[in-house]
C-alpha cells in the first residue's frame, strides 16, 4: 500500500455539491419520527434500509431458533426491549428473525447489516449460517453479508436471525438485552471507506487558534474487489453554509482483497469559528474516495475547539470556564427502550434550565443524541458499562476494553463530548496473597484509560465510583443523576461559586484523571457537585414535586447560581 499526498490548493471558496447545509441538516429541525429514523454518519450517504419492521422474537436457550424450528414467535418492532432483561445476570437469550431480499440495483456491490445497538452479546446468521458477532450493547457494529447474499435468486428472499443474550456475570450491571437501537441494511461500492468499527474517517483538529485552525483526517480504504485498483481519497471541511473552505487529496495504492490507510493535512482554516456551550458553530469533514468500482463518501461533524482540564479548573477555547452540570440517566428504560426522539427532548429541557454539561451514564449514546449535544452546546461525559459489579471471568476484559475503543472511534467526532467514560461504580474482586478490595479495578480503569489516549490523547478520561484503596479524592466520585427521562431533582440543580470553573461546594464529586501515566491521581478537576440526595426516595430528592414544579425550582437554583 503506498499513499500520495497532492499539494494543497487555497481554499476554494465554492460549495460542495449534494451537500445540504443549515436547517435542512440539522437533527433538531426534523420531527421526532424523523429523529428516531436518522441514519448514523457511518451510513448517511450511502445506499440504505432501515429494518424496523418485519421482526419476530421469541425466548429460546438453546440453538434451534437459527434453524427456525416451530417456537413462539411474536412480532417485535425494532427498536425493542425483552421485559425482564434490563438487569445484570444470566437470562434466557432473545431471538429475532425477518426476511430480506437484495434490490436488484445493488447486486455487485458489498452489503452490510449495520446495528445500532445489540446488545449485549449478538450473534447473527443468515439462512442459518453465522455471519458473525458483537459484545457490547452500547456501541454500534456492521457485519459483511454479500456472500450469503449473493447466492439468492433474483427477487428470492434470505433469512436474517440474531441471537442476544446478557453477558455471563453476576450482580446489578445495567444490560440492553434486545435489539434496542436501528438496524439498517447498506450496501457500498467494492472499494469503499472501511465501516466496521467507525464511520471509516477520523477527524482531528491538530492545531487552533483565533487565526487558524489545522485539520487532520484519517481513515483506511477497504478494497474488496478481485483486483488490485488506485483510488483517490478527497476530504473537504465545509462551514455551517455549505462553503468549501479546507481542500485536500491523495491516492492510496490498494492490493485486491486489502486494506489501506491515508492521511491527510488540510490547508488551514483563516478565522475560524470556534464551538462552544453559547456558539455551537458546527463545520463538516466530507470524504469522498473515487476509484474503478464506483464512489463513496462519509461526512461527519466537526467542531472546532479546544478543551483542558488540570487541578486548576476547567477551560474551554483557553478561556476558564465554569461549569453548570447534571446527569441525564438510562435508569428509567425499563421495558421499552427510549426513544432518540425523548433523550433529544430531555437535552433541550436541560439547556434551557442553564446546564451546560451532561454526565450520560451507563451507555454510549446514539449518534443521533450527541448531534443534538453538538448543534445544543452541550458537553456530554460519554460513558460506558460495566455498573458495579463485574468479573474477570470469560472474555470479560477483552470485551469491555473493545467496547471503550469502538466508543472513542465511533462518536470522537462529536464535539459535544468532553469526557469519556470506561466505567461506572466498577467493583471487582481483589487479587494477590492478601487480596485488597479495588485492585482489579485499579487495573481495568488503567488499561481503560491507556487505550483511550491511544485513540483520543485529546480529552480526558474517568470511572465513575468511589474506590476503597484510593479514597474519595483518588478516584472520580459520582456525578448522579439530576435528571431522568420521567423525574427532575432541583436538589441536584446545584449553586456555583462565582470564579469560573470551580463549584461552591461538594458532598458527592466527580474528578478527571490528570496523572502523567493516565491514571487518576491527586491531581483531579473538580467537575460538579450536590449538596442533597441523588435517587428517587432520598431525603432531598423531593420526589412529591410536580414536574413543572421540579424544572421551575430548578430553573430558580441556576439562576441564584449565576
Amino acid at each position: 500500500m503506498t499513499t500520495s499526498q497532492t499539494p494543497a490548493r487555497p481554499a476554494r471558496r465554492g460549495v460542495l455539491s449534494g451537500l445540504t447545509a443549515g436547517r435542512a441538516e440539522s437533527v433538531l429541525a426534523q420531527p421526532a419520527s424523523a429523529q428516531n429514523r436518522r441514519p448514523p454518519h457511518a451510513i448517511r450517504r450511502r445506499a440504505r434500509r432501515l429494518l424496523d419492521e418485519g421482526w419476530l422474537f421469541a425466548r429460546d436457550d438453546g440453538d434451534a431458533a437459527h434453524h427456525h424450528a416451530a417456537i413462539a414467535w411474536r412480532p417485535a418492532p425494532v427498536p425493542h426491549l425483552d421485559a425482564g432483561h434490563t438487569t445484570g445476570g444470566a437470562a434466557t437469550p432473545i431471538w429475532y428473525r425477518r426476511n430480506l431480499r437484495m434490490p436488484e440495483t445493488w447486486r455487485g456491490r458489498r452489503l452490510f447489516l449495520h446495528f445500532e445497538g445489540a446488545g449485549d452479546v449478538a450473534e447473527v446468521y443468515v439462512d442459518g449460517v453465522r455471519a458473525g458477532g458483537h459484545a457490547g450493547g452500547a456501541t454500534a457494529f456492521s457485519l459483511d453479508v454479500t456472500e450469503p447474499l449473493r447466492l439468492r435468486a433474483p427477487g428470492a428472499e434470505a433469512t436474517v436471525t440474531v441471537r442476544v443474550a446478557a453477558p455471563a456475570q453476576p450482580g446489578p450491571a445495567v444490560h440492553r438485552v434486545g435489539l434496542h437501537r436501528n438496524v439498517w441494511f447498506v450496501a457500498t461500492e467494492e472499494v469503499h471507506l472501511d465501516l466496521l468499527d467507525s464511520p471509516g474517517v477520523q477527524v482531528e483538529t491538530a492545531d487552533l487558534d483565533a487565526a487558524r485552525a489545522l485539520v487532520r483526517v484519517r481513515g483506511r480504504v477497504v478494497n474488496d474487489a478481485d483486483t488490485a485498483t488506485t483510488a483517490r481519497v478527497r476530504s473537504r471541511v465545509l462551514d455551517a453554509g455549505g462553503v468549501v473552505v479546507a481542500d485536500a487529496q491523495s491516492e492510496v495504492a490498494l492490493a485486491a482483497r486489502a486494506t489501506a490507510r491515508f492521511e491527510l493535512e488540510l490547508p488551514a482554516i483563516a478565522h475560524p469559528h470556534l464551538w462552544s456551550t453559547e456558539t455551537p458553530y458546527l463545520y463538516r469533514v466530507s470524504t469522498v474516495v473515487d476509484s474503478g468500482h464506483g464512489r463513496d463518501r462519509v461526512d461527519v461533524p466537526l467542531g472546532l475547539r479546544h478543551l483542558a482540564a488540570d487541578a486548576t479548573g476547567f477551560r474551554l477555547n483557553g478561556a476558564p470556564y465554569r461549569l453548570a452540570p447534571t446527569g441525564l440517566h438510562e435508569g428509567a428504560m425499563g421495558r421499552h427502550p427510549h426513544s432518540d426522539a425523548a433523550r433529544i427532548q430531555g437535552l433541550r429541557t436541560l439547556k434551557g434550565m442553564g446546564v451546560n454539561v451532561v454526565r450520560m451514564p451507563h451507555d454510549a449514546q446514539s449518534a443521533t443524541v450527541l448531534e443534538a449535544a453538538d448543534e445544543l452546546g452541550l458537553l456530554v461525559w460519554q460513558e460506558l458499562p460495566p455498573v458495579r459489579r463485574a468479573t474477570l471471568t470469560g472474555s470479560f476484559a477483552a470485551d469491555h476494553l473493545g467496547s471503550v475503543r469502538e466508543m472513542v472511534r465511533q462518536r470522537s467526532s462529536h464535539p459535544s463530548v468532553a469526557v469519556w467514560g470506561t466505567s461506572d461504580e466498577l467493583a471487582l474482586p481483589g487479587i494477590g496473597p492478601a487480596p485488597q478490595p479495588g485492585d482489579l479495578t485499579h487495573e481495568m480503569v488503567r488499561l481503560g484509560d491507556e487505550l483511550v489516549r491511544a485513540e483520543d490523547p485529546s480529552r480526558p478520561t474517568a470511572s465513575a465510583g468511589a474506590d476503597p484503596v484510593a479514597g474519595p479524592a483518588g478516584w472520580v466520585a459520582a456525578l448522579y443523576q439530576a435528571w431522568t427521562l420521567s423525574r427532575l431533582y432541583p436538589s441536584l440543580a446545584l449553586p456555583y461559586a462565582k470564579q469560573p470553573g470551580r463549584p461552591a461546594r461538594a458532598t458527592h464529586t466527580a474528578s478527571v484523571g490528570d496523572s502523567a501515566n493516565g491514571v487518576p491521581g491527586p491531581e483531579t478537576l473538580v467537575l460538579a457537585g450536590s449538596p442533597g440526595s441523588d435517587r428517587p426516595g432520598d431525603r432531598g430528592a423531593e420526589p412529591g414535586l410536580r414536574p413543572v414544579g421540579r424544572i421551575r425550582a430548578a430553573r430558580k437554583l441556576h439562576r441564584r447560581s449565576a
